[in-house]
């Protein structure tokens, strides 16, 4: 069901005929001003869109912009609870106080100047590309056989066993004895005893989207019951058994094979009315171009940055000069050694003159089809510009009054210290093991009284001490630091407890904890940024709801929206 939003709007209400009129004696005319209807109008309906929900002066508040707003606030909310109302009214007043900071800053002449009228400038350029390239590919369609076969990719489901050898010579003799008849189960448990092999040997479940990509290309090439060739994958070589292959139904990830499949076809529609734009309108000077040379020693770039001779005529535009293709290269470029930068600019100037050509051919494109006089275009550029007003009224109107003293800074810290803690530290040694099992036989021992540098030494299944091998030996260690497992065990631990602890690669942990430490405050010195900025928001705030009530004196502000169920 739609969303309804219902507001009261203004009507004047006509007579239908001379004789009605004569019959009904007129009413004034602020009568028939103050008549009112109630319409209930849905939200996301363009039949909608341009209908006012409010008035500031003579600048209309639409349907349309209360529903950007509804969608900027709620974006990056991935849950909200059901019976969850949004305040419209709330984000109504948003947009309000929005439109009178932005008139206040038209009537200082804020829009004449150079930090808004520059920006403007190359942002309409931007806008009139990017409705072109829209309305280019507008109808454009996805491949259904073309989606169905992303889809089937990338929804293929394995069950793997796996294991990860340090070199691969010790992956290959397991592969090689697989092969004469043994099993894969038991060779990874001699391969972990051995110390030449890490992990469980387990069936896991991976999805083929999230895998390594040679281990991706390997399984593409297998059957249920294979074994792979050992795979290079940092930090050594990983041998799997292929358990089953599997598709499981998605509706989001068939989804995401039709975008995938869409943005490939419209990117392809792209280059094509790209190609039919550049046979039509673009005539290219290569001799001109190819002659150009960066590099050579007698190339003089302030020359050439005033050079006004043509590499690219564009029917209906201004032309490409070498002039425009030297100050793009001199503003990417040239910096550091001169003589470097030339080079560059030889191996980079095909590229920046395509770039150059085709902002140029479509720029000139859009203004051929009359973009720059549709609403959807004017609608853009006056959002933009307004953005930039708001923001430069609170740079140079409000930022300058709500800087904090360094008193109210530290006031702040002192009744928030809690808020800001240290997490908590932990001290301990740990023993790393190549299964829960001989971890577990180790933590037993370690409380029945046997030393943990005996068990250091001698405890069998120790893993071996070597790269991605977690090896803590009694130095202080952040709690946020630790992964999930070892925070898990440690989060209540307490000085002479053993603990354990897994990792997914299949590497157990024994933990014997010396010495805790409680949060504690951060230091005020480490914070007063960040509290200077969370204060001057709250400042800028309070300023702008100030001059929010002060506009609305002189101001005509008229709020048709009324309630939404």
């Amino acid at each position: 069901m739609k969303k309804i939003i219902c507001f009261m709007a203004s009507l004047l209400l006509m007579t239908g005929t001379a004789r009605a009129a004569e019959e009904v004696p007129a009413a004034p005319a602020r009568a028939a001003e103050a008549s009112l209807l109630t319409l209930k109008v849905p939200l996301f309906s363009p039949l909608f869109a341009r209908v006012p929900v409010a008035k500031v002066n003579d600048e209309q508040i639409t349907v349309e912009e209360l529903e950007k707003a509804l969608g900027m606030m709620h974006a990056g909310r991935t849950t909200e609870s059901p019976g969850t109302r949004k305040d419209y009214a709330k984000v109504l007043q948003r947009l309000v106080t929005a439109r009178l900071i932005v008139q206040e800053a038209e009537a200082m002449g804020m829009d004449g100047l150079a930090e808004v009228r520059e920006p403007v400038s190359k942002f309409r350029e931007t806008a009139l590309r990017e409705l072109l390239r829209y309305e280019l590919v507008r109808d454009v369609k996805a491949d259904e056989a073309e989606v169905e076969r992303v889809y089937r990719m990338s929804s293929k489901e394995y069950r793997i066993r796996s294991l990860m050898f340090r070199t691969e010579a010790d992956a290959r003799a397991m592969a090689k004895a697989v092969e004469a008849g043994g099993g894969f189960e038991e060779l990874a448990r001699q391969a972990r005893a051995n110390k030449t092999a890490r992990g469980q040997g387990d069936v896991e479940t991976v999805r083929a989207s999230e895998l390594n990509s040679a281990i991706a290309a390997e399984l593409a090439n297998m059957k249920a019951g294979m074994v792979s060739r050992p795979v290079p994958v940092q930090p050594g070589f990983v041998l799997f058994k292929l358990e089953e292959e599997r598709t499981v139904e998605s509706a989001e990830a068939r989804e995401a094979a039709r975008q995938q499949v869409l943005t490939k076809k419209k990117h392809e529609a792209l280059i094509e009315h790209n190609k039919k734009l550049s046979g039509k309108y673009l005539t290219f000077n290569m001799k001109r171009i190819e002659s150009i040379d960066f590099a050579a020693p007698q190339t003089s770039m302030e020359k050439l940055l005033r050079d006004k001779r043509v590499l690219v005529q564009i029917k209906g535009e201004r032309p490409v000069t070498v002039a425009d293709l030297a100050t793009v290269l001199d503003q990417q470029l040239y910096h550091g050694s001169k003589n470097a930068a030339k080079k560059k600019m030889n191996n980079r100037k095909r590229d920046v003159l395509e770039e150059l050509v085709a902002k140029r051919l479509l720029l000139a494109e859009a203004l051929r089809r009359g973009i720059d006089r549709t609403e959807e275009f004017k609608n853009k550029m006056k959002d933009y510009e307004d953005n930039l007003l708001f923001g430069l009224f609170v740079e140079r109107v409000i930022k300058p009054d709500v800087k904090p003293t360094e008193e109210e800074l530290k006031t702040y810290y002192e009744k928030h210290r809690n808020d800001y803690l240290l997490a908590a530290k932990v001290r301990f040694e740990s023993l790393a093991f190549t299964g829960e099992k001989e971890a577990a036989d180790a933590l037993n021992k370690l409380k029945a009284g046997t030393e943990l540098r005996w068990l250091r030494e001698n405890a069998p299944g120790r893993a071996a001490a070597e790269e991605g091998t977690l090896l803590y030996s009694g130095d202080f260690v952040s709690i946020d630091e630790l992964p999930a497992s070892l925070r898990e065990a440690l989060a209540d631990a307490h000085p002479g407890e053993f603990k354990l602890a897994g990792l997914p690669d299949g590497t157990a942990y024994v933990l014997a904890v010396q010495e805790t430490k409680a949060p504690e405050p951060i230091p005020f010195q480490q914070l007063e940024e960040q509290i200077g900025q969370k204060l001057s928001e709250e400042n800028i705030r309070k300023v702008l709801d100030t001059w929010t009530d002060k506009l609305k004196e002189g101001t005509e502000v008229t709020l048709y929206l009324t309630t939404a169920p």
